[in-house]
């Protein structure tokens, strides 16, 4: 499993719309081999069709889809936004991080979703995620849960 490593981590991105931040994180994983391009495809018109549960928390969105034959490796790819993108949930906009998620099986996505829920379970650590300015500064965080 591919966590956040260094490949997969874009820091003050600039996007003008949820679907343009989620191909920015899919790409992420395409550019790396972790995903086909077709995965990137499909969490976008998961978006599109399932709208903005994947908002789990404000100022988080965690796009996915159940497409695993597209997935090479499962990996997580995270891009921080300059400015917040509003992707229409009633409560949790706008979004200012968006980790891409990529599972090749049900019990693999929930192994990704709890290292994620981790990272974001202290609501700090969400504050410093948005205001990184170095891939260290992420390690640094990362590194602090992995201790648990």
């Amino acid at each position: 499993m591919k966590f956040l490593t260094p490949e997969l981590v874009s820091l003050s991105e600039n996007c003008h719309s949820a679907e343009e931040a989620i191909r920015k994180a899919g790409e992420l994983l395409v550019k790396n081999g972790y995903v086909q391009e077709q995965y990137v495809e499909n969490m976008v018109e998961s978006y599109r069709k399932h709208g903005a549960y994947i908002v789990i928390t404000p100022r988080v969105a965690i796009p996915h889809a159940l497409s695993s034959e597209y997935v090479i490796t499962p990996s997580i790819s995270l891009i921080q936004l300059q400015k917040p993108v509003t992707f229409g949930h009633p409560t949790n906009d706008p979004v200012n991080l968006i980790f891409a998620l990529a599972g090749t099986s049900g019990e693999e996505h929930l192994r990704l979703i709890q290292k994620i829920v981790t990272l974001l379970n202290k609501p700090e650590n969400i504050n410093r995620l948005c205001n990184m300015q170095s891939y260290n500064e992420l390690k640094k965080i990362v590194e602090g849960i992995e201790e648990r």
